[in-house]
């Protein structure tokens, strides 16, 4: 009679897991929405969101560290999306690739079917700064190697988000150093900072003529410009960072920028629209 109580008590708890197991897996799958993967780098809805992706994983030879997800549907650095493992449930199997293919002299695809979180930074980023995005796998629910023949990720034809990603970053340096020192005044300031442009420097609205004085004022000094953030609106391109100037003092520079792209990527193809620039010291 004991024993038996002992073995209902034993599939009472089996029951009680695979229970739990079933509705952990059922609500991983419920708060998820399938998306198409080449839609993903189409609107920032979907960024920060879980979702479900069916993608190419491209593993690099002899380069473990160089993962990246990719479609043929929309085959460009556009759209490869560097993929971090390193939160998904089942990750067991991404070790065993691993072994397996960090001495492979030709490249590595499997087809995977993934949930995680996807990020847009709409600039080029992470190694070799082939990346625009990044996937945070939570759950694999697939991963098959391919050995057909299949086309491998495009990395020659052009690539215009990154490009216009690149062209932005060059930009922004290049007007946050004409305000940091006289060594590097654009003297085109006045053709991208329109009459319409609002610039506050410390919460203080400048005008176009003062902001120029002020940049033609400024000490020579080593800086570093830092972009934590990047948004985009149709043509208008927000950026956020920090700049940490080095002259006679130390200061730290914010700023949080908004620019409107025309027709290409050369300086005088960019307008500013707004400028928030706030100066603290560091000591």
């Amino acid at each position: 009679m004991k024993s038996i109580k002992l073995i209902t008590c034993a599939l009472f708890i089996l029951f009680l897991q695979f229970v739990f197991v079933f509705e952990a897996h059922s609500q991983t799958s419920k708060t998820s929405n399938v998306v198409d993967y080449c839609d993903l780098f189409k609107s920032a809805a979907y960024s920060g969101k879980l979702i479900e992706i069916s993608a190419v994983l491209y593993i690099a030879p002899k380069n473990a560290e160089t993962w990246y997800f990719y479609s043929t549907k929309c085959n460009n650095g556009d759209f490869f999306a560097m993929t971090n493992f390193s939160e998904a449930k089942n990750s067991a199997q991404i070790k065993t690739i691993q072994k397996k293919t960090e001495s492979k002299n030709l490249p590595t695809l499997y087809l995977v079917v993934a949930i995680g979180k996807f990020t847009d930074f709409l600039i080029p980023s992470g190694p070799y700064g082939l990346f625009s995005a990044e996937f945070i796998v939570n759950e694999i629910k697939s991963i098959k190697p391919i050995k057909s023949q299949y086309d491998l990720p495009d990395t020659k034809s052009p690539s215009p988000l990154s490009e216009t990603g690149n062209a932005l970053m060059t930009f922004n340096s290049e007007f946050m150093a004409s305000f940091l020192g006289r060594g590097f005044v654009n003297y085109e300031l006045e053709s991208i900072i329109t009459d319409n442009s609002k610039i506050s420097i410390n919460n203080k609205i400048v005008v176009k003529e003062d902001f120029i004085k002020l940049a033609l004022d400024r000490k020579d000094g080593a800086f570093e410009v830092k972009i934590e953030k990047v948004t985009k609106n149709n043509d208008e391109w927000g950026v956020q960072g920090i700049v940490t100037y080095i002259g006679n003092m130390t200061e730290k520079i914010t700023f949080d920028n908004t620019y409107l792209r025309q027709d290409n990527n050369s300086w005088k193809s960019w307008k500013l629209i707004s400028a928030k620039i706030n100066n603290e010291m560091v000591k």
